[in-house]
């Protein structure tokens, strides 16, 4: 987690721009929109999440695209322990279904995130 800005040492009582300053508790971070990133990104960490297997998740994009905000809405401890025990998988026209076992592998592939 981020460390928390002591506002008085510069002289501030409190946050002078709340409303511009992003969310640093992942608890707190809201996905909004992009359904398909967010079903891909749920299912790679659902099979990195219950695969007895090392992985490494690699998240690239453009400047400002949203790569730390995607980190630090997956970050969310509680957030992962719900998408672990999950048993709904989507496919790639966003339909839900029941998953039986881990994520196909070309749900993985880096071109899909």
């Amino acid at each position: 987690m981020a460390k928390s800005i002591e506002w008085r040492s510069v002289g501030l009582r409190l946050n002078p721009f709340p409303e511009l300053t992003p969310q640093t508790d992942p608890g707190q971070i809201v996905w909004a929109g992009m359904p398909k990133i967010k079903t891909q990104f749920e299912d790679v960490f659902y099979e990195a999440l219950n695969s007895r297997k090392k992985q490494v998740v690699l998240n690239y994009g453009p400047y400002g695209g949203g790569k730390t905000h995607a980190a630090m809405y997956f970050s969310d401890t509680a957030r992962l322990q719900k998408l672990m025990s999950s048993d709904i998988h989507h496919d790639s026209e966003g339909r839900k279904y029941r998953r039986h076992s881990l994520v196909p592998r070309h749900h993985r592939l880096a071109g899909d995130l």
